[in-house]
């Protein structure tokens, strides 16, 4: 849970990445990571912020979030957490390496991969591999914020692609920016 509300008297939530779950009807909560005294959070509030929540075919919780640590506040790294309530393994994406700024899962045939995208770009990785492969977008395509339509939100596995949105998120294309929908099919995702 993030939310970019900041009441008087509130803790900064982009120093702060916290989980709630719901089982049987009772609610439960844990901070993920809490970097309020981190020795930047006196001088940048952003130093966090939510990618992604994702629950698989098994169950699985699937938590990607961005760390903004670097000097240039640029995100410096992208954490891949999956477990459950004080159970979470963690997994460090490079998120330099392609200037990555957004993660998000998809599942295809039963293998889970991740769609990340930089300001101009989109990539895809098998979630055990190392390697992001490159998507061919159209050319003038900047500030690329996805959106993976999942099992959970409107596909079905049944379905022959996937379908993305990605949305112009460069406040210096308004007011005439140009959003495009990607539909990716399942069957050249593992090639």
């Amino acid at each position: 849970m993030q939310d970019d509300f900041r009441g008087e008297g509130n803790q900064n939530l982009y120093q702060i990445i916290r989980y709630f779950d719901d089982t049987a009807g009772v609610w439960s909560s844990e901070d993920l990571v809490d970097l309020t005294s981190h020795p930047l959070a006196a001088t940048r509030e952003r130093l966090l912020e939510q990618s992604d929540l994702y629950v698989d075919a098994t169950g699985s919780v699937h938590i990607f979030f961005k760390e903004f640590l670097g000097a240039d506040g640029a995100t410096s790294s992208i954490k891949h957490l999956t477990g459950s309530l004080g159970a979470w393994t963690t997994r460090t994406i490079d998120a330099t390496q392609l200037n990555l700024n957004w993660v998000k899962m998809i599942e295809v045939g039963g293998t889970r991969y991740l769609i990340g995208t930089s300001h101009a770009s989109l990539y895809l990785l098998d979630e055990t591999g190392t390697t992001f492969r490159e998507i061919a977008l159209p050319s003038g395509m900047s500030g690329i914020y996805p959106y993976a339509a999942t099992r959970q939100d409107g596909t079905a596995d049944s379905e022959a692609y996937i379908d993305l949105i990605l949305l112009n998120g460069d406040s210096g294309n308004y007011p005439d920016a140009a959003n495009y929908y990607v539909r990716i099919a399942k069957a050249d995702i593992g090639l």
